[in-house]
C-alpha cells in the first residue's frame, strides 16, 4: 500500500536502509535508492487530455443543443479546454494522453539528473549505483558508475529491473527491492571478487531518497 505517496512503511524503510548498508559493506559499491512520484508534470499530456475531454463534451452538448452559429462550436471547445485543465492534471486523466516515447524520454532524463546530482557529484570514486523508480509511470531504471559499467552489461541490469518490476506488479514493494538488491549484490560480487572498491568510503546517504 502506498502511504502518503510512499511505498514503504517506517519499519520497511528502516530495514531497507540497513540492507543498503549491508550491500555496500559486501560489495564495496555505493548505493542510492531513489523514488519519485513522477518524473515530469507532462504539460503536453495535460493539454492533450483537456482537449480530448472538451471535444467529446462539446459533441455531447451539440447533440442536445443546436448551435445557432458554427463558430460557437469552436468557442465552446476552447472554453471547455480551459475549464478542463485542472481535471486533466489528475493522474488518471493525464495518463490517457501520455505517449510512450514521451514517458521514456522524461524518465531517462530525470533518472540521469538524479544520478549525477545525488551520486556522481557526491562520490569521489566511480563505484556508485542507483535504483530509480518513478511511481506514476511505473518505470524502474538502474544506473551505475564507470567502474561498474565496465564489467556489468546492461542486459544483466535489466534482469534486476525485471525482478523489481514484478514485485511492483504484485504491490510487494519492500520484497521487490529486497529481491532486486540480492540479485544486484550477487552480480557485483561475481564481477568484483575483491569488491568494487576497497576504500570503504560511505559518501552517499543510505536513506531512501524521496523525490
Amino acid at each position: 500500500m502506498i502511504l502518503n505517496g510512499k511505498i514503504f512503511n517506517k519499519n520497511e524503510e528502516e530495514q531497507l536502509k540497513q540492507r543498503v548498508i549491508q550491500f555496500e559493506n559486501n560489495t564495496g559499491a555505493e548505493l542510492v535508492i531513489a523514488v519519485a512520484k513522477e518524473s515530469d508534470p507532462y504539460p503536453g499530456a495535460v493539454l492533450r487530455s483537456s482537449i480530448f475531454m472538451s471535444f467529446f463534451t462539446t459533441l455531447l452538448i451539440s447533440y442536445f443543443i443546436e448551435f445557432a452559429y458554427s463558430y460557437l462550436y469552436v468557442v465552446s471547445q476552447l472554453i471547455l479546454t480551459f475549464l478542463f485543465l485542472p481535471l486533466a492534471r489528475i493522474n488518471i486523466f493525464k495518463s490517457w494522453a501520455l505517449v510512450d516515447t514521451e514517458v521514456e524520454r522524461e524518465v531517462d532524463e530525470k533518472a540521469l539528473e538524479v544520478f549525477f546530482t545525488h551520486c556522481s557529484d557526491k562520490a569521489s570514486h566511480s563505484n556508485e549505483t542507483m535504483i530509480y523508480a518513478s511511481l506514476f509511470e511505473k518505470r524502474i531504471e538502474i544506473l551505475v558508475g564507470k567502474n561498474i559499467k565496465e564489467k556489468i552489461e546492461q542486459e544483466e541490469l535489466q534482469d534486476i529491473v525485471d525482478t523489481i518490476k514484478q514485485g511492483f506488479i504484485e504491490k510487494n514493494y519492500f520484497t521487490a527491492y529486497k529481491n532486486g538488491l540480492d540479485l544486484l549484490e550477487e552480480k557485483l560480487i561475481a564481477a568484483f571478487p575483491e569488491k568494487v572498491s576497497q576504500s570503504g568510503a560511505d559518501e552517499l546517504s543510505n536513506n531512501v531518497l524521496w523525490l
